[in-house]
């Protein structure tokens, strides 16, 4: 869960870097940073929504787990 934080917050900032390397102007990165709060505080939670209702618990991981062997 930490990784996968850190991760994200480590895109966010490349997106943010990209965008300011190419246009040169720093008032291109609020709009995009918003857009990217707003996916995230938006679309993580159904995701996590659409993911528990699959597989309820940690039963899916264990039959990831199970499979693998």
């Amino acid at each position: 869960m930490v990784l996968s934080e850190i991760g994200t917050r480590g895109t966010v900032a490349a997106n943010l870097c990209q965008v300011y390397d190419l246009t040169g102007a720093i008032a291109y990165t609020g709009p995009v940073g918003v857009g990217q709060a707003v996916a995230l505080l938006v679309l993580s939670p159904l995701g996590g929504a659409a993911g528990r209702r699959r597989s309820p618990g940690t039963a899916g991981l264990v039959r990831c787990l199970d499979l693998a062997r």
